[in-house]
């Protein structure tokens, strides 16, 4: 449950349940694609990714990739119409061989469209 302000223990306090299942608040669509992500290197560079997306929201998409990503960094993806933009990185997890990575959109779908 998230809530703003006030003690925890005060139930006059305003609260949103955001118990959709998993605790997100837009719901995921499983879609596969290829995209590429531009991420700034360690150097200035700037070097390019290839991803799977895995499933997305209006918000973001859950990708695979071979390679990590730095937690909040922010990076470009290119892939169909819906699919480009800035994001930021919110998790990345080892996955197998590969990773899975937390992509949060700079700007959400309904807002871009």
């Amino acid at each position: 449950m998230l809530m703003w302000g006030g003690n925890p223990s005060n139930r006059d306090m305003t609260c949103l349940d955001l118990d959709a299942g998993d605790g997100r608040g837009h719901e995921r669509i499983p879609i596969r694609c290829s995209i590429l992500i531009f991420q700034r290197s360690a150097a200035g560079g700037i070097k390019a990714i290839s991803a799977k997306v895995l499933d997305m929201s209006s918000s973001g998409a859950l990708i695979r990739a071979w390679q990590p990503m730095e937690i909040a960094s922010k990076v470009r993806i290119r892939g169909n119409e819906l699919l480009n933009g800035m994001a930021q990185v919110r998790h990345c997890s080892r996955q197998g061989f590969g990773f899975r990575i937390g992509l949060e959109f700079a700007t959400a779908l309904p807002k871009r469209y």
